[in-house]
């Protein structure tokens, strides 16, 4: 999948952290805007 997004073969791990980097900090944006 890390591939497919253009990032290099050997940044799997590194394309992990920043998805998920990235999703946790759009749920909390979320969750600010429209409450819990």
């Amino acid at each position: 999948m890390a591939v497919a997004a253009g990032w290099p073969d050997d940044d799997g791990g590194e394309f992990l952290d920043n998805y998920l980097r990235v999703t946790r900090r759009a749920k909390a944006v979320v969750r600010k805007v429209f409450g819990d």
